[in-house]
C-alpha cells in the first residue's frame, strides 16, 4: 500500500478553519417574518457552520439565523446571541432520518443579548 502524500490530503480538504464540534441551538429564517427552521449546529468555524435540517434549503440561498451560545451559567442571561446573514454554500440530500446536510457561510453578523433578540 503507498504512502499518501500531504499535498494529496490538503487537496481532498475543503474547508479552509478549522472546525469545532459544538452543538449549539440555530433558527433559520427565509425572510426575517417567516416561519423558523429550527436546527442544531453540528460543527462551527470562524466562517461558518453545519447543521441538518428537516427542511430541504438550496446552495446559494440567502438566510437570516440566530446562533445561541450557552454558557456554562444555570441561567440563559449570560448566554450569548449571534444573529447573521448566512449563505448556504452546500446542500446534500436527505440523509438518514430525512435530515438534508446544510453549510452555511457567515456573511455578516452582529452579537446581541438573549432579551434582545425576538427569536429566542
Amino acid at each position: 500500500m503507498g504512502a499518501v502524500s500531504s499535498k494529496n490530503l490538503q487537496l481532498s480538504e475543503r474547508r479552509q478553519r478549522q472546525r469545532t464540534l459544538v452543538h449549539w441551538p440555530v433558527l433559520l429564517f427565509r425572510d426575517h417574518a417567516g416561519e423558523a427552521i429550527e436546527t442544531t449546529t453540528q460543527n462551527l468555524s470562524s466562517s461558518g457552520f453545519y447543521c441538518q435540517s428537516r427542511t430541504p434549503l438550496a446552495a446559494g440561498e440567502f438566510l437570516f439565523c440566530t446562533l445561541r451560545m450557552p454558557s456554562h451559567e444555570a441561567s440563559c442571561r449570560k448566554c450569548r446571541v449571534l444573529e447573521c446573514r448566512v449563505r448556504v454554500t452546500r446542500a446534500e440530500p436527505a440523509l438518514t432520518e430525512g435530515l438534508f446536510g446544510i453549510a452555511c457561510r457567515i456573511e455578516d453578523y452582529r452579537f446581541v443579548a438573549p432579551h434582545e433578540s425576538p427569536n429566542w
